[in-house]
């Protein structure tokens, strides 16, 4: 019955210096007060915000990004343990830039989430983003996130830990996904109303945990207007399952069945409720 938000912050100083933080807190009586933590999930400094914008790095940067929980409700040894899985961004040098899928926890005994990350992703990534994290009935951790080896061919990728997040196998690929901006060929975002620069393929991944007849089922949604290219002018819902605890992955197809090539739908989320149903 304990509620967690997760939120991130960027500080810059009079000196223009920028940290960035990943901040929780914490309500045990249904939301109504709200305690912070005292210690951020993760933080890192990223030197002068006008350096950045100006693409200038300079010296070691460390950015954290785009957080998102889940908690272990299984009956497994790592039953209450949250995990939390985001992007982490890293330089020694201003120049050489490693981007990863990063996981922290906390351990249900603990306090405090653990101060060593553990590296998701197996493979090297251009430009790696877009993680979304669930837990099934047995304690078996998944996670997605998006990635592309040449910053233009974006794929949704897979992976799981069966020992508490301690490592992860080796990633496999959902899907391709098209997007403007993301995608090379269409720098804008063309829907009225939404920046280039917030057009996300907001991916978005749950199990179903229920015990009924599809317990261990994973379920994918996302934005984007085509596969491995584009195929329509507007956004769609792509859809994908698996059926056998993540080792395979049935082909994308369109969710929305509106039928118009130009209208757009787009920043999906999918929860499974305690039958089992979507």
């Amino acid at each position: 019955g304990t509620a967690y938000i997760c939120w991130l912050t960027l500080s810059t100083d009079i000196t223009f210096q920028t940290s960035i933080a990943l901040r929780y807190a914490i309500s045990t009586d249904g939301g109504a007060t709200w305690t912070e933590a005292t210690e951020p999930l993760d933080s890192g400094n990223a030197g002068s915000i006008l350096d950045i914008f100006g693409g200038n790095l300079s010296g070691p940067v460390k950015f954290v990004d785009k957080e998102w929980l889940a908690v272990d409700h299984s009956n497994s040894d790592f039953r209450n343990t949250i995990y939390a899985s985001y992007l982490t961004i890293e330089s020694e040098d201003g120049e050489s830039i490693e981007m990863n899928i990063t996981l922290r926890k906390k351990p249900a005994n603990e306090n405090t989430f653990t101060t060593e990350s553990v590296q998701v992703n197996s493979d090297t990534y251009k430009v790696t983003q877009f993680t979304s994290i669930d837990v099934d009935s047995e304690g078996t951790v998944h996670v997605s996130f998006a990635g592309t080896l040449d910053s233009i061919n974006w794929s949704l990728y897979y992976t799981q830990s069966t020992d508490g997040g301690a490592s992860f196998l080796p990633e496999m690929k959902i899907s391709d996904f098209h997007i403007p901006r993301l995608s090379g060929d269409e720098p804008e975002s063309n829907i009225v109303g939404i920046d280039g620069q917030r057009l996300y393929p907001c991916p978005h991944l749950v199990v179903d945990k229920s015990g009924g007849f599809y317990n261990g089922n994973l379920y994918m949604v996302w934005t984007a207007n085509g596969l491995a290219e584009k195929k329509t002018e507007g956004l769609d819902i792509y859809y994908a399952r698996s059926t056998d605890g993540g080792r395979s992955w049935s082909g994308a197809r369109v969710l929305n069945d509106d039928g118009i090539p130009d209208s757009h739908q787009f920043y999906p989320s999918i929860v499974v409720n305690e039958k089992g149903k979507l």
